[in-house]
């Protein structure tokens, strides 16, 4: 009888661990959150009605739920996504980046050196980034606005001032299938979007679309040599600051890479070289001479 009461006992104990256990992972773990219906519409109505160019640049408070505007090029139309991580800061947020999460900078941030937001580690893939129109201020040597990793990212509404870099994909990511959207890139020293990488297919069915790009030396848009295919390029307007500068790069490998609607405006950018994109002193642009 005493070895039944041991076994007794001891149940006991362990059920009161288990439900012990069991209170504080329910506490500890994040809430879901629950956006109700209205909210979901206000901001569906407010997104839907932004035209293409616009839709990048917006946001919404729908009824205590923040919304992001994104343009969704399968669907054709400009839609919601609800913020889940807020940013007031350079530098990785609380447990890394998050594959499929969409991130909001809610104020001007700034960094001396490195990068504001370097987006790797195997779950950072997927996500979005939105600046909310805040600006980066980028200083020091080896700068970047944006350093990307991976892939399906979409980066959008920032404004990027100054550095080596604006974005720029990692040399030795996988940086394809992701979205530069409507940002505005400035005062940089070489490249304001450099999509680099050396994996055969990582730089490959990126969209570069709708960014304003504006310094006094440097490249606006790079293609660095290797494997760059089916990149879209497009409806870009460079300022490129004086005679010989490149407005965008693409060479000779980068195959099926669609370059349309990009705009330099008079007088900043004129090139020669047979493998770039060539903005004229007459605003036309072109493959080559």
């Amino acid at each position: 009888m005493q070895g039944q009461g041991s076994i007794e006992y001891l149940i006991v104990i362990g059920g009161a661990i288990l439900a012990v256990a069991i209170i504080i992972a329910a506490l500890s773990a994040t809430p879901e959150v629950t956006i109700s219906s209205a909210a979901r519409a206000l901001a569906s109505a407010h997104c839907t009605a932004q035209a293409h160019a616009d839709c990048a640049k917006q946001d919404i408070n729908a009824h205590g739920t923040m919304f992001i505007c994104y343009f969704d090029y399968t669907e054709d139309r400009c839609m919601p996504k609800p913020v889940d991580i807020f940013l007031d800061e350079c530098g990785n947020p609380s447990g890394g980046w998050q594959a499929g999460k969409v991130y909001l900078l809610t104020q001007e941030v700034s960094v001396v050196g490195g990068a504001c937001f370097n987006i790797d580690g195997s779950p950072a893939h997927d996500l979005t980034l939105n600046c909310g129109g805040h600006k980066i201020t980028v200083t020091g040597a080896s700068s970047y606005g944006i350093i990307l990793h991976r892939y399906n990212n979409s980066i959008q509404n920032c404004i990027i001032d100054g550095g080596d870099y604006g974005i720029a994909f990692s040399s030795s990511g996988e940086g394809r299938n992701n979205q530069i959207l409507y940002n505005t890139i400035e005062n940089f020293s070489m490249f304001a979007i450099n999509i680099g990488g050396t994996v055969g297919t990582s730089a490959s069915y990126n969209r570069i679309e709708g960014n304003i790009i504006n310094s006094s030396s440097g490249t606006g848009i790079y293609l660095s040599s290797g494997i760059r295919e089916y990149n879209i390029i497009k409806n870009n307007t460079i300022f490129c600051g004086e005679r010989g500068a490149n407005s965008i790069y693409i060479p000779d490998k980068a195959q099926s890479t669609e370059s349309e609607g990009n705009t330099c405006p008079p007088g900043t950018c004129q090139e020669t070289h047979s493998s770039h994109v060539i903005c004229d002193l007459a605003n036309n642009c072109h493959l080559g001479c």
